[in-house]
């Protein structure tokens, strides 16, 4: 059995995720991978306006793809821990004529990236 744990290092970048998300004013975040969701909320003291359940069966995918100003929060594909929830969903969306546009990506102290922020467009 793997056990990873989280070192203080692994967690830094959180914080200027937190803040590049507070000052965009997205109307909705969605977290496309776990062990971030709650800690943005907790920084934010819950004002974020995150998404809380995203089916894993991806049904919601024209609901999330309808909002054009909405953001899209994963962990780059180093580091994330499902990364299948993600491709699962750019693939589904690409299906419907979408693509995502990265707009942020956020590295750690140590310059690895482990964040990327996108929007999703027609396209």
């Amino acid at each position: 059995t793997e056990i990873y744990t989280l070192s203080l290092h692994d967690a830094l970048p959180i914080y200027p995720l937190a803040d590049y998300l507070k000052a965009q004013r997205a109307p909705m975040i969605y977290t496309m991978d776990w062990g971030f969701l709650y800690n943005l909320a907790l920084l934010d003291h819950g004002k974020l306006p995150l998404a809380l359940d995203i089916p894993d069966d991806m049904r919601d995918i024209p609901a999330m793809l309808s909002r054009p100003d909405a953001l899209f929060v994963a962990h780059t594909p180093e580091t994330a821990f499902f990364p299948r929830r993600n491709l699962s969903f750019l693939a589904a969306a690409e299906q419907l004529g979408y693509r995502p546009e990265v707009v942020k990506v956020i590295s750690d102290e140590y310059g690895r990236e482990m964040f990327v922020v996108y929007r999703m467009t027609r396209g």
